[in-house]
C-alpha cells in the first residue's frame, strides 16, 4: 500500500500509471484477466474517481471488495453485450501470453465492442527477451515468480514490441506507443535488488531487479478510432 501511494504521487514511474492518470474525470475502466483484483484496486487508488470493473474466468468477487465491480467471463467467448460502448479504458495485464493465437481475433473484437470511440486499450505482456532470462530454482518453493518465460507452464507465446504494434494496427486500433514496461524506481535499484536477491535467496527481489533492468515485459497503448 505504501508503494501504491507512491504511484499515486508519481504516476510517471510506470507508463501504465501515466495512462491511468491521464483518463478523463469519472472515466470507466475494465481490467480483463484481473486475477485477485490487486491491479484494479491500485488503479482506484491512483484515480479514486474512476468507475473500475474487473473480470476473470475465475471468481474473484470476494477479493474485489466494494470499490470494484467484478464479474466472471471468458473473454475468448466475448463479453456481455450490455457492456458495449461503456468503457473509456480497457487493460489486459499479462493475459495474452496465456491465450492461443487463434483466440486473438475474438479477444480483440470483444475489447473493440466494449470501448467507447476514442477509448484506450493498454496491453502488457512478457517480451521475447523473457525467453533469454536464466531459469533456476532459487527461492522457488517460497515465490511463484517466473524468471524465464517458460517457468510458468501456462505461458504460450511472448511478444515483441513490433508484434504488439501489428496486433493493434491490423485490427483497427490507432497505436499511441509501444515500449519496454519498466518501473523507473526499480530499474534504478536493479543492481541492489539483484545482488540482495542472490545473497538472501529472495527470488522475487532478483526477478524484479533483472526484469526491470533488461526488460521482461513489453506494453502497447492504443485507441479505438472515433
Amino acid at each position: 500500500m505504501k508503494l501504491w501511494r507512491l504511484y499515486k504521487a508519481f504516476p510517471w514511474l510506470e507508463y501504465r500509471h501515466r495512462v491511468i492518470a491521464g483518463l478523463p474525470s469519472n472515466a470507466s475502466l475494465l481490467e480483463i484477466g484481473s486475477s485477485n483484483c490487486d491491479r484494479a484496486k491500485l488503479f482506484k487508488v491512483i484515480r479514486p474517481d474512476l468507475k473500475v470493473f474487473a473480470t476473470d474466468i475465475k471468481d474473484f468477487s470476494r477479493e474485489a471488495g466494494s470499490d470494484i465491480v467484478f464479474f466472471i467471463s471468458d473473454v475468448t467467448q466475448g463479453l456481455p453485450s450490455e457492456l458495449n460502448g461503456q468503457f473509456d479504458c480497457v487493460t489486459t495485464m499479462h493475459l495474452l501470453e496465456h491465450l492461443t493465437t487463434d483466440s486473438y481475433d475474438a479477444v480483440v473484437a470483444a475489447i473493440h465492442c466494449v470501448l467507447k470511440p476514442g477509448g484506450v486499450w493498454y496491453i502488457e505482456t512478457p517480451s521475447t527477451r523473457s525467453t533469454w532470462f536464466p531459469s533456476f530454482t532459487l527461492g522457488l518453493r517460497k515465490y511463484h515468480c517466473p524468471i524465464n518465460f517458460y517457468d510458468d507452464p501456462s505461458h504460450v507465446k511472448p511478444f515483441s514490441k513490433s508484434g504488439l504494434f501489428y496486433l493493434l494496427v491490423d485490427r483497427g486500433f490507432v497505436v499511441r506507443r509501444v515500449g519496454i514496461a519498466r518501473n523507473l524506481l526499480f530499474a534504478m535499484l536493479s543492481p541492489v535488488l539483484i545482488l540482495a536477491g542472490l545473497l538472501f535467496r529472495q527470488r522475487l527481489w532478483f526477478g524484479i531487479g533483472l526484469g526491470n533492468l533488461f526488460g521482461w515485459s513489453v506494453f502497447a497503448h492504443g485507441t479505438k478510432p472515433r
